[in-house]
């Protein structure tokens, strides 16, 4: 039915409001497709379409409130007909749910500030327009309100749609384990982001459920879902693990929505688009499929000859291509695991796409994916016969931009005194990754000997050495800390597979990670290359040991930084979803602790982006704790910039880095840090985040709680004062959008109390997930839960606490099915051995752990 598809098709973004009676005329004709045909012959897949899009891409109030309107005919009339769709349909009709369960509530809405907010209040901010602003919020609350009236529809027709017979088989694990999620979809506070985080969960489980079933017709239904699971975007793109969610299928809808979003929200429709790719296996192969999809839809291409840097493709788009092209596609997850796979987006300037696009192009994926019509492709050869598809060589020219660079900031005389020095040699560890060879040729440019570099892990291996994570960070760093002295290097730095992170460096002393190269960057720019008018930018994850720079530099004087945001509270807590739960004593004390020199940003470097372009200076550094920064005006982090700019400090301070770090604590005085990654089932990777925001403790380990506050299902932060009021310390816990992780960042400026917290905080977690265990709905799950949960970071005394609980839910589940206890023993076993998912498996190997053996030692173990 073409009118029903017609807003889809016709009708995108501005025109929607530019063709307000067309629009509303069209919404009236769904109306009567609705309410004309039998429930099993609506044009499912074309409705939700044009609905979808009616709901999300205008903010003209009459169009949303139509769209709504025939949208709850809509989900009404599936819920009560649910029964009558052949099972043929299922997969598209599970799509459809989906797409409402999710999209419905926008996020610009979501993110409209309330001039009456809580920080608003103890701030004291005066407010121009307020009344404006008060009936904007409320405008934007009203449509919230409806939109989660039509989310909670569509869940009930979820809900529904799984009671059907062809689900009979595995009715208990739905209602067990499946129906909680798709509830969860509706919760206070579960915004947008965190919303497609859970859809994603929800095909997850039914992946699951594909090994418990003997019925291969419902294991084959199973797999059609989920290849409709939703494709969720991380900072600018799609990352999934390869033939499970990431399959040439998905990406290929991925990169159709890219030239949607193009064509119809970017007017870029005909321009070049330049694509790159990582090392990994696989890599290339699908980046040659998404360049015959661009080529299909008129787009030129130009391809790299070979796996290049993050950095290549941003310069490539700036300087070659003149922010002429469309945009550049990279082909990586960057550090994740081995078996990933993923699709980032950069904008025609290098910039990392932002959230405004990143979520057009999400959405639209997941209404292409529910249509799953084939995609089209361009051949190869042809395009290259006609000029519209070229290999590009990005090395060369790459490498001579980055060592003019140099060459103009002074470094480059810098460098080669220092480093032509036999005993000042380092070691680049390229981890197999594209950033093989490309420091020692950037510094053959600039005439330092090629042997001033050792190469570690340069070799052509698609495997990266089997290496879980290729990610430059301590724990992936250290094992290799013999060959600094076998090598007689002075230190070791390191990329990851896509060479845009350079995540810490290994000197004898040990390994000196991010948080503290970023302060000793942003004072070596300053003081050293006396970089003046240059903003610095860092995440909120990221320790405050940069504020301290800019804040004594700036005390000193003889320095122009600008600090735009000093004399406010910072931006993240004035965030629409951040919820000021806890202030204790002096308001003005508690929120000058949130106030810092450095412009503070979400986790994210499209969000760093962003930071620079507002203030439209160049940074000194800007940069996240998580191995990425960048300087000037480079748009995206760039880990072999990041690598020379390390490399030149050291040389400026003819000092170890050790040395260099113990010499910056005399001078802007000591701060500790350390950050956790900690594998934990999702209900406790939510609750220690929901339930902390719930009840804001007094105090966490002996040190008095002076700020709590935080995003539910998203993170929660402390500002900790010990009660003698010498130390100040910080304690936020995330909870990882696309992986069942917590991430715990503690920062004290003593010691001995950043222990004592991050002990607490492993505390609080471990508890949570060893409760966790007594909540099992049955032995799969409960093997699942087992297989989610690290344990790396759990001292004996929880470990046996933890396995103690696992028996007694087995016990009790025995009990509860009439069985032997060791009957259910083994089975989990099986699952935690021979059964074990892949990916799970080679996960806890990576951290060191046999999950399997493990199990089988402390139940099968014990006397």
């Amino acid at each position: 039915m073409k009118r029903a598809d017609f807003i889809y098709q016709d009708m995108r973004w501005q025109m929607l409001t530019q063709n307000r009676v067309a629009t509303l005329g069209n919404l009236s004709e769904l109306k009567s497709i609705i309410r004309e045909h039998i429930a099993s012959e609506l044009p499912v897949s074309e409705l939700t379409s044009s609905l979808i899009v009616a709901l999300t891409e205008t903010d003209d109030t009459e169009i949303l409130g139509k769209a709504t309107l025939v949208s709850r005919d809509f989900l009404t009339k599936l819920t009560e007909n649910i029964t009558e769709f052949p099972t043929g349909q299922l997969p598209v009709l599970f799509a459809s749910l989906q797409l409402f369960a999710v999209e419905p509530g926008q996020y610009g809405l979501e993110t409209t500030e309330n001039p009456d907010s809580e920080i608003n209040r103890m701030t004291g901010r005066e407010i121009r327009n307020r009344e404006q602003m008060q009936d904007t919020y409320r405008e934007a609350q009203d449509l919230l309100a409806e939109a989660k009236r039509l989310r909670a529809l569509a869940i009930t027709a979820l809900l529904k749609f799984f009671g059907r017979d062809e689900f009979s088989g595995i009715g208990n694990y739905i209602k067990d384990e499946l129906a909680p999620l798709i509830t969860a979809l509706n919760d206070d506070g579960r915004y947008r982001p965190f919303r497609t985080s859970l859809a994603a969960n929800i095909s997850d489980k039914l992946y699951r459920f594909t090994v418990r079933t003997d019925d291969p017709a419902l294991a084959e239904l199973l797999h059609k879902l989920i290849s409709k699971k939703y494709i969720k975007f991380g900072t600018s793109g799609f990352r999934a693990f390869v033939d499970k969610d990431f399959t040439s299928e998905r990406s290929d809808f991925v990169t159709v929505a890219i030239c949607n979003d193009l064509e119809t929200s970017q007017n870029k429709g005909g321009m070049p688009v330049v694509i790159t790719y990582d090392t990994r296996i696989g890599a290339r192969e699908f980046a040659l499929e998404s360049a015959k999809v661009f080529l299909s839809r008129s787009f030129p291409v130009r391809f790299a000859e070979e796996p290049s840097p993050t950095g290549a493709l941003v310069y490539w788009l700036r300087e070659v291509e003149q922010n002429n092209a469309a945009g550049g596609e990279n082909m990586t997850p960057s550090h994740n695991p081995l078996s990933t796979q993923g699709q980032r987006w950069s904008m025609e300037n290098g910039d990392v796409a932002p959230t405004s696009v990143t979520d057009r192009i999400e959405r639209e994926a997941n209404i292409l994916c529910m249509r799953g019509q084939p995609t089209p492709k361009y051949d190869l050869l042809k395009a290259e016969s006609e000029g519209k598809f070229v290999y590009v060589d990005m090395r060369e020219k790459y490498t001579a931009y980055i060592a003019d660079f140099l060459r103009s900031q002074g470094l480059d005389k810098l460098l080669a005194d220092f480093y032509s020095q036999p005993e000042h040699r380092f070691i680049h560890n390229a981890m197999n990754g594209v950033a093989r060879g490309y420091i020692q040729e950037i510094f053959e440019k600039l005439g330092i000997p090629a042997e001033s570099v050792f190469p570690m892990d340069s070799g052509d291996d698609n495997l990266l050495s089997l290496r879980f994570y290729a990610n430059p960070e301590a724990q992936w760093i250290l094992p290799t800390a013999d060959r600094l002295e076998r090598i007689g290097a002075l230190f070791e730095c390191a990329n990851d597979t896509d060479g845009d992170r350079c995540g810490g460096i290994l000197d004898r002393d040990g390994f000196i990670n991010l948080n503290k190269l970023l302060a000793m960057i942003c004072d070596f720019v300053i003081r050293g290359l006396s970089w003046e008018n240059h903003i610095v930018i860092r995440t909120g994850t990221t320790s405050t040991a940069i504020d301290d720079v800019v804040r004594t530099l700036s005390k000193e004087g003889g320095h122009d930084i600008p600090t735009p945001e000093w004399g406010q509270v910072n931006s993240l807590i004035r965030h629409p979803f951040y919820s000021v739960r806890k202030v204790t004593g002096d308001i003005e004390y508690a929120l000058d602790f949130q106030r810092f020199p450095c412009i503070d940003t979400e986790v994210g470097f499209k969000y760093i982006s962003a930071a620079m372009k507002k203030y439209d200076l160049p940074a000194a550094v800007a940069g996240e704790e998580s191995g990425g920064f960048t300087v000037k005006r480079f748009p995206d982090k760039d880990g072999i910039i990041g690598i020379c700019m390390i490399a030149s400090m050291i040389a400026w301070h003819e000092k170890p880095p050790g040395e260099i770090w113990r010499a910056h604590t005399e001078r802007y005085g000591e701060k500790y840090d350390e950050r956790l990654d900690i594998w934990a089932p999702n209900n406790p990777k939510e609750k220690i985040i929901n339930s902390w925001l719930d009840n804001p403790p007094e105090s966490i380990a002996g040190q008095d709680v002076l700020w709590a506050g935080g995003t539910y299902h998203d993170k929660v932060e402390f500002v900790l004062q010990d009660p003698d009021g010498m130390a100040i310390s910080r304690l936020l816990v995330r909870a990882s959008g696309t992986e069942e992780i917590n991430r715990i960042y503690i920062e004290s400026s003593d010691e001995q109390v950043l222990r004592a917290i991050r002990q607490a905080a492993l505390d609080r977690l471990n508890e949570l997930i060893i409760d966790d265990v007594g909540t099992a709905a049955n032995h799969h799950d409960l093997s699942d839960r087992i297989a989610s949960t690290g344990m790396t970071f759990m001292v004996e005394s929880d470990r046996k606490r933890y396995f103690d609980a696992v028996r007694a839910r087995m016990d009790a589940l025995a009990a509860k099915e009439g069985e032997e206890a060791v009957a259910i023993y083994r089975r989990v076993l099986h699952l935690l051995t021979l059964g074990i998912d892949r990916d799970v498996n080679v996960r806890h190997v990576a951290w060191g752990v046999d999950i399997g053996a493990e199990y089988y030692q402390r139940i099968f173990g014990q006397d």
